[in-house]
């Protein structure tokens, strides 16, 4: 299913509404780390796993800041600053809501 399609699908009531948006948080983090920078990371033989430094982690820092503030700049590219104060104080209670989550899960285990 489309992303667009999702939203049309799911803008019934506030129930579809929320299952969508868990959704979202799932899909959204998972197409930021794919378009962001890949790591190097070695499995090693007790099963655990190093961060191997290369030769270009000088460069790497100094393209990083450049790299992050023009992926901020594009992901909000469409969000005016009342937009963007209003879904920071959503992600605000959306993480009050991610600490009842897991007292609920702390009952239950």
């Amino acid at each position: 299913m489309k992303m667009d399609e999702l939203f049309e699908e799911y803008d019934c009531d506030t129930e579809h509404r929320v299952k969508a948006i868990f959704s979202c948080i799932f899909i959204l983090q998972n197409r930021m780390q794919t378009a962001g920078e890949n790591v190097r990371l070695l499995l090693e033989g007790n099963n655990s796993v190093r961060i191997e430094l290369t030769d270009k982690v000088g460069q790497y820092a100094e393209e990083i800041g450049e790299r992050h503030s023009q992926f901020l700049k594009l992901l909000f590219t469409d969000f005016n600053k009342d937009e963007i104060d209003l879904l920071f104080r959503l992600y605000v209670k959306l993480f009050a809501g991610i600490e009842w989550v897991e007292k609920y899960a702390e009952k239950l285990g």
